[in-house]
C-alpha cells in the first residue's frame, strides 16, 4: 500500500513538537485520517480576496465577494463539502481584507525550504500586507482546529518566513517587513472570523536550527510509515533540506 506523505505544513507542526512519544502519536493520526475536502479552491483565489496590487499597474477596484465566491465554488470541482467550507472561510477573509487601512502589494519572494522528496514549505504569497502603516508577510492558516495553534509552531513558522523570504529580499528588509499569521476562528455553524495573530517576539531560529527540527520530524514520519507498512525505515536522501528557489 502506497502511503501519501503528510503535507509540508503538517511536517512543520510535527517539527515544532519535542521528539518523543507524543509526536509519534500525532504523526500516526495523520495516516488514520482521510480528508474528504480540500481548501485548494479557496487558495486559488487568494490574490483576488487580498486584492494584491502591482505598484506599476493601474488602480483596480476590489472585486465584490459574490464575484469571487463564484470562482471559488467552480474551483472546488463539485465537492459539496469543499464548496461549503471554502465559501464560509473565504467570505471571512474577504471581510478582513476589505477593512480600511489594509492593503496588499505585489513583491516577488523566494520559495521556502524544500523537504526531501520535493515538497516545499512556503508560508507566504508574493505580496506584503500593509496594516496601519506596518509591513507584514502573512501566512493564511485556513485550519481552524489543526493549524498553527501552539507558540512553538508559530515561532517556527515565523522563523521560516524571516530566514527564507524576508532576509533574502532587499526590498523586504528595507521596509522592515515582519512575519505575520492570519487565522480563522469559529465553526461552520457559528461562523468564521479572520484575524491577524500576534507573532512571538522571540529571536528567530537560525537556518541550521530550522533544518534540524524539520529533518528530525521528517525522519519520524519515515519511521511511522515504515512501522505501519511492516518494513524497515527508508533512509532519507543524503542531501540538504534546503534549496533557495
Amino acid at each position: 500500500m502506497s502511503r501519501k506523505f503528510p503535507p509540508s505544513i503538517d511536517v512543520l507542526i510535527y517539527a515544532a513538537m519535542p521528539p518523543g512519544e507524543r509526536r509519534i502519536k500525532e504523526i500516526s493520526k495523520f495516516f488514520r485520517f482521510t480528508p474528504d475536502f480540500s481548501y485548494e479552491g479557496l487558495r486559488a483565489s487568494f490574490s483576488d480576496i487580498c486584492h494584491i496590487q502591482n505598484p506599476m499597474a493601474l488602480d483596480i477596484k476590489r472585486a465584490p465577494w459574490d464575484a469571487i465566491a463564484t470562482q471559488v465554488a467552480s474551483a472546488c470541482k463539485r465537492n459539496a463539502k469543499s464548496i461549503r467550507f471554502c465559501l464560509a472561510k473565504g467570505e471571512a477573509l474577504h471581510r478582513l481584507m476589505s477593512r480600511d487601512g489594509t492593503e496588499f502589494r505585489f513583491l516577488p519572494m523566494r520559495s521556502g525550504p524544500h523537504l526531501p522528496g520535493g515538497s516545499s514549505l512556503t508560508l507566504w504569497m508574493d505580496a506584503v500586507c500593509i496594516v496601519g502603516g506596518l509591513y507584514r508577510l502573512p501566512y493564511i492558516d485556513l485550519r481552524s482546529e489543526t493549524g498553527l495553534d501552539s507558540p512553538e509552531a508559530r515561532h517556527l513558522a515565523a522563523s521560516i518566513q524571516y530566514r527564507f523570504a524576508i532576509e533574502q529580499s532587499p526590498d523586504a528588509l528595507e521596509y522592515d517587513v515582519r512575519p505575520a499569521l492570519i487565522r480563522l476562528s469559529g465553526t461552520f455553524a457559528t461562523g468564521y472570523q479572520a484575524e491577524f495573530v500576534r507573532i512571538p517576539d522571540d529571536p528567530f531560529l537560525t537556518i541550521d536550527e530550522i533544518e534540524g527540527k524539520l529533518r528530525s520530524a521528517h525522519d519520524d514520519v519515515l519511521t511511522v510509515m515504515a512501522s505501519l507498512d511492516g518494513k524497515g525505515r527508508k533512509q532519507p536522501p543524503d542531501e540538504g533540506l534546503f534549496a533557495f528557489g
